[in-house]
């Protein structure tokens, strides 16, 4: 897996390219000895590292009309669980897919948008409380849902959740999540929004392909 840098990267982001160079190199060579229950895991968390670094390194954000790859969001979904999953040492989650679930869009980012809605939900979830995923089409759209059961978002702060800092209880949340998110969404001509309910449900809605 290469990460190079693009024309307009910042000199400090070469720099950490330079450094991170190896180390990338590295854990890519060492694949080969984890065991095999886990490969597809470390995998998929590599490769997604290498994308994140990729789109930063390259100072690319995908614009509205640059996202035209056909993706299968069910596929991105599945990245994103392992990922979490992964991390967290929790696996509270249960997902629902069901029908074409095809989208114009950018993996890297879809699934990006995936690990931080279901980073947050688990982290607003009680013990032993799963994290509910659907995702399903509606016509001309894609839509996927995830559910927490826990104590909701405040009303004072609804309006606000998207932005930039807005954070609320004692999660260790940084407030940048869900407004990366929806910006990611709407970059890919999607929405993302946070549906009324007794835990608290975040939609994302994308054009089908």
């Amino acid at each position: 897996m290469t990460v190079t840098a693009g024309a307009n990267t910042p000199q400090p982001l070469r720099e950490i390219l330079h450094e991170i160079r190896t180390p990338l190199a590295a854990l890519a060579a060492m694949s080969s000895n984890v065991e095999d229950s886990a490969r597809e895991t470390y995998l998929s968390v590599l490769e997604h590292l290498s994308g994140i670094l990729h789109r930063g390194l390259a100072g690319h954000a995908p614009a509205a009309g640059d996202t035209e790859d056909r993706v299968d969001l069910a596929d991105a979904v599945g990245d994103a669980v392992r990922l979490v999953r992964a991390a967290s040492r929790d696996d509270a989650f249960r997902v629902q897919a069901s029908g074409d679930l095809g989208v114009r869009g950018d993996r890297v980012l879809l699934t990006q948008i995936m690990v931080n809605l279901l980073a947050n939900a688990l982290r607003h979830s009680p013990a032993g409380q799963a994290v509910e995923v659907r995702a399903y089409r509606t016509g001309g759209s894609v839509t996927v849902e995830v559910e927490d059961r826990g104590e909701g978002v405040p009303d004072e702060l609804k309006e606000r959740v998207f932005d930039t800092g807005a954070s609320f209880g004692n999660h260790n949340g940084d407030g940048i999540g869900l407004a990366l998110s929806r910006r990611l969404a709407e970059q890919m001509h999607g929405t993302l929004r946070l549906l009324d309910a007794p835990g608290a449900v975040f939609s994302l809605i994308l054009p089908a392909a």
